[in-house]
């Protein structure tokens, strides 16, 4: 198939790293679903979605709500279907270096807190099967001696969580019903704590693993800021073989390949890593912008997370992002939804506010594990609320990336339309100048002046443009009316991230 890059081929070289790729567009935002059959839809609300068929606790709505609730923001997104998805699982893996007793363990499913107190004496094993009762309790049982802190399942429609509130024995048949507080069973006291969801939470001894029933049954799970040391999150659903992520992009983009930075829902580390792989290769030119609950990425001893995986391979075309409410607010998404409207090369993705995204507490130590594996995150300085630092895996700017593959398409744009709008550019020294002057004029448009301080490129140095004499191009160039060595240079404006003052003060 002939495309506009096999008729004009532009390849700009970012100094001291490899050569950028061809593409610009929306985001896509990748989700398992069945709410339509084709491969995407364009919408441009929440409620459209809502009206097609949309759970407003499915994947793909919530994170398309974070795109949705930015100001600015994108007036469209696509949602594409994915179908080669494997059950969500996520292992929590208490940390054996800092065991506290008397303790309250907390994470929270799908919204619904699930807890576990220690003894004085706790051990890994004792954690695991605590959380994994809370998460996926047996049913209540008659006439059972019961201790404050266990969970049952009783009552219908839906069936109910219910906590031990003051030890006992239970009724002899009943048990705990609605959505109450105090409520009495024989000797037993029960609170209730929330709908059963469908998931299957196993005790493995040193880890809990959290899986779906079936592939549809998408979960939120996180825990607590005060946590992040205690209990380690890690997405490990498996890619699907010998169809997975890349497979369903590539069916996506058979019947839509409009858009530029793709939002997965799907955060397992093989998802991910996957996918990045296969963005890497695209063209026209696509990127990743992608979160994960996987706290162990600021550990700066780890080197087999989904950060430094992404960082070993020099990924430049995906930007990650730590959160550990990643599966729920998709700060990804919000990142996207924020900066996406902005012109490329205009802003820096940095020191943004992003609606409807918590805010982490993060230690020194966290964030500099965080920085040397080129993972962003989300914090507030001074009660400013920020994103930081807008990197990529491959060690730069986001902005800078995709700021460049704005400049190529431009540039090959105008040089089409030139070809296409006259009745011939003739192969001469004329000819010559009138593709030179469509390169000028892409240029110009990304280069910073006195009504556009803020674009992609500086004027200090300005750009430059060297094309051929028509009498040093081969005859054999010619014959193929192919024209050559057409180049030129310019420098990055880049951004300010980081301000260094040093003051005296005398009397």
């Amino acid at each position: 198939m002939t495309t506009l890059t096999t008729i004009v081929s532009v390849s700009i070289t970012r100094a001291t790293t490899t050569p950028t790729r061809v593409g610009f567009g929306i985001p896509l935002i990748t989700a398992y679903h069945t709410v339509f059959p084709e491969r995407y839809r364009l919408y441009t609300s929440v409620a459209d979605m809502v009206t097609d068929g949309f759970a407003t606790t499915s994947a793909a709505y919530l994170a398309a709500s974070a795109v949705f609730a930015q100001t600015p923001r994108p007036s469209t997104l696509a949602v594409g279907r994915t179908a080669n998805d494997q059950v969500m699982t996520v292992n929590i893996t208490p940390n054996s270096a800092d065991l506290r007793a008397s303790y309250a363990y907390k994470v929270y499913h799908n919204g619904v807190e699930a807890k576990y107190t220690t003894d004085a004496t706790p051990t890994v094993a004792e954690i695991c099967a605590g959380l994994a009762g809370a998460l996926d309790p047996s049913a209540w049982s008659g006439t059972t001696a019961y201790a404050v802190g266990d969970h049952v399942t009783n009552d219908t429609a839906p069936v109910k969580i219910y906590i031990c509130t003051s030890a006992g024995t239970s009724a002899a048949a009943g048990g705990p019903t609605g959505t109450g507080s105090g409520i009495t069973d024989g000797t037993v006291t029960w609170n209730y704590v929330g709908p059963k969801s469908s998931i299957t939470a196993t005790d493995n001894t040193t880890y809990v693993s959290v899986a779906a029933d079936t592939v549809p049954d998408k979960f939120r799970l996180y825990g607590v800021n005060a946590d992040y040391d205690l209990l380690h999150f890690a997405d490990v659903t498996a890619d699907g073989t010998p169809n997975g992520i890349v497979a369903d992009l590539t069916a996506i983009r058979a019947q839509y390949d409009d858009f530029y930075a793709i939002l997965p829902t799907n955060q397992g580390k093989a998802v991910l890593s996957a996918l990045a792989a296969g963005v890497e290769a695209m063209s026209p030119n696509k990127t990743m912008i992608c979160s994960s609950p996987d706290n162990e990425t600021y550990d700066s001893t780890s080197t087999t997370d989904i950060a430094a995986t992404l960082q070993t391979a020099g990924y430049d075309r995906t930007m990650y992002t730590y959160h550990y409410k990643a599966n729920t607010q998709f700060p990804c998404a919000a990142w996207a939804g924020r900066c996406l409207p902005e012109d490329p090369g205009s802003i820096t993705w940095a020191f943004k506010s992003l609606s409807s995204v918590d805010v982490m507490k993060l230690s020194d130590t966290h964030t500099t594990a965080l920085e040397g594996k080129d993972a962003n995150y989300y914090v507030s300085i001074s009660g400013v609320s920020i994103t930081l630092n807008g990197e990529v895996s491959g060690n730069e700017f986001y902005d800078i990336i995709r700021g460049t593959d704005a400049l190529e398409q431009r540039m090959k744009e105008y040089v089409f339309t030139q070809l296409a709008n006259d009745g011939k550019i003739p192969y001469t020294n004329n000819g010559i100048a009138r593709v030179e002057a469509r390169v000028r004029q892409a240029l110009k448009e990304f280069t910073v002046d006195e009504a556009n301080p803020e674009r992609l490129l500086t004027n200090n140095p300005a750009p430059e443009v060297f094309v051929p004499d028509v009498s040093a191009i081969s005859d054999a160039n010619k014959g193929l009316r192919i024209l050559p060595d057409i180049t030129f240079t310019a420098n990055y404006a880049g951004a300010v991230h980081r301000v260094q003052i040093t003051g005296t003060i005398s009397l």
